[in-house]
């Protein structure tokens, strides 16, 4: 039983891992040609990702400041980030506002890396992650063992099985229909 939490343990954290890696590709490698422009808000969306800008006034100068989010993740966004720019009036250029240390944005090259969970996409995201990698990694031995004990054979050594509760050959415990013998 402890062996069975110890590898759900480690194919969910690697669940994990996919899960932010794919949203991170997907947010980084978004196409930049497509998009529709909604007054003030730019919105960028399709297959992993959804990218938001949207330009702010102050006293009445035009787009004074510019707001990226980002989100990301497939096969439901699942993580999220944001950053603000500056921009200055006069000649027209940008000024980027670097974060904090306390805010936790990665910048890459139109936006905002997202780090911050979406939760139920983060859940269902790693979920399914994580079940493709089981199905990927100890799945197939699973199988092994099963196809073994249909076989008569003991899942762990092969030997065939007899009419002993443990195997003749490794001492390993055998399953309960093992060794029965139809009369």
């Amino acid at each position: 039983m402890k062996r069975r939490l110890i590898i759900a343990a480690i194919v969910l954290l690697a669940g994990t891992v996919v899960n932010v890696a794919v949203a991170w590709g997907c947010a980084a490698w978004s196409p930049v040609e497509c998009g529709t422009l909604i007054g003030d808000v730019f919105r960028r969306q399709g297959i992993g990702f959804q990218i938001m800008q949207s330009k702010g006034r102050t006293q009445g100068i035009p787009w004074t400041h510019v707001y990226w989010r980002t989100a990301a993740g497939f096969p439901a966004l699942c993580l999220d980030g944001g950053l603000l720019e500056n921009k200055i009036s006069e000649d027209g250029n940008y000024v980027r506002k670097l974060p904090s240390a306390n805010q936790r944005w990665l910048i890459h090259y139109e936006g905002t890396l997202p780090v911050h969970p979406v939760w139920p996409g983060f859940l269902v995201n790693t979920l399914f992650y994580a079940i493709i990698l089981w199905l990927l990694i100890p799945g197939p031995f699973v199988l092994r063992r099963l196809i073994r004990v249909r076989r008569d054979l003991c899942p762990k050594c092969t030997y065939p099985m007899g009419e002993s509760a443990v195997c003749t050959e490794c001492g390993r415990k055998l399953p309960k229909q093992a060794g029965m013998v139809p009369v």
